[in-house]
């Protein structure tokens, strides 16, 4: 009975991480486009298997390391990982970024209302702005059975737009390259291996205040590690799924803002609009952790009214700033967060390694 509860949990909590990854910039393509598709069929698989990989590594030790004592007495994670320094700098710099992906969130969802409902982008950078609110207020333990389950359907939907695409156009993806270059897709980054880095560092740094208060909750080692893999090689074979449903219909999507939302309505004429909804929800599912962990920061006591007015505060200022063109951003703000995601990973890696010689029998004290 025990264990049947911890697999329910794992399973929740495993949604809840997959569906922070979730944001306007994957569902709607633009993510999986400039990080990875940019490189080709095979070039930009073996980046996306990489980063999910380094992704998962990190996830995995950042839910082990949860609510240990040293990381409690050294005042969070990043100043566990990265020392007294470097970490506090990363404390304080890690909610501004967050703020921005949050902004990022809100213009997508403005300009997704606004070009396929034709609605004003006030009017979707509102209704965001009223759902994930809302939902904060609520408190991490609500958050994460919400969100827990928006995550895996639109992984599914994910699975099944990648699928088809590629069903319909496979020859497409032998000339991917050349595609790419009539597409005018440009990269993050000029080496592949370089911008799959980047994507799990961005992905890690914006992530980890979310997984450090997740990773409390979990009850034993191998329900945090269950979690890792489960949500990282969901959003990976998702990811890589997409990828390769997006450059076999290259042709078609190139200019468009949101070209997931596109293909689906090629598919079938009513499938636009339920996939603009599946988007809808995937920005929801991110903003929501990410506003969370900003408030959070600034005010721990979830219960109290000084973290409500922090979160009316901070919601307010990214509605301003979400005025932001998105997929402009989405190409910018996100990989200059990744160089700091990298040096994180650097020095998560460090950690372990410090602590695997420090424990382990048959290394030298």
């Amino acid at each position: 009975m025990q264990r049947q509860g911890e697999r329910k949990q794992v399973i929740r909590s495993s949604g809840a991480v997959l569906a922070f990854f979730i944001g306007s910039g994957f569902s709607s393509g633009q993510e999986i486009l400039q990080f990875f598709g940019a490189f080709g069929t095979g070039r930009g698989a073996l980046g996306l298997c990489l980063s999910l990989f380094l992704l998962a590594l990190c996830v995995r030790r950042a839910l082990l390391d949860a609510g240990n004592r040293e990381m409690e007495e050294r005042g969070g994670s990043f100043s566990y990982y990265c020392g007294p320094v470097l970490g506090v700098f990363l404390e304080w710099l890690a909610p501004v970024f967050l703020f921005l992906c949050y902004c990022v969130m809100l213009s997508g969802s403005g300009s997704l209302l606004e070009e396929y409902l034709g609605l004003g982008p006030q009017a979707g950078r509102l209704l965001m702005l009223g759902l994930s609110l809302g939902t904060v207020l609520l408190g991490l333990g609500r958050l994460t059975e919400i969100i827990g389950r928006i995550g895996p359907m639109i992984v599914v939907l994910v699975f099944a737009l990648g699928a088809i695409c590629v069903w319909q156009n496979p020859e497409s993806l032998v000339r991917s390259q050349q595609e790419v270059l009539q597409a005018g897709v440009v990269p993050v980054a000029g080496r592949w291996e370089l911008s799959a880095i980047l994507y799990a560092g961005y992905s890690i740094l914006t992530a980890l205040p979310f997984l450090e208060g997740l990773g409390k909750t979990l009850p034993t080692r191998r329900a945090k590690t269950r979690c890792a893999w489960y949500s990282c090689g969901a959003y990976g074979g998702g990811g890589l799924l997409l990828c390769l449903g997006l450059l076999s219909c290259l042709p078609r999507i190139a200019g468009k803002g949101v070209p997931t939302v596109f293909l689906a309505g090629q598919i079938w004429a009513g499938a636009g609009f339920v996939f603009a909804a599946v988007m809808f929800a995937g920005i929801y599912t991110t903003a929501v952790p990410m506003l969370w962990s900003v408030c959070h920061k600034l005010c721990p006591k979830e219960k109290s009214l000084l973290f409500r007015i922090v979160a009316f505060g901070v919601a307010g200022g990214a509605f301003f700033w979400g005025r932001m063109d998105f997929s402009f951003l989405v190409g910018t703000v996100y990989p200059y967060i990744g160089y700091f995601g990298a040096l994180v990973m650097v020095c998560m890696l460090r950690k372990w390694v410090s602590v695997v010689c420090k424990f382990h029998p048959k290394f030298p004290k």
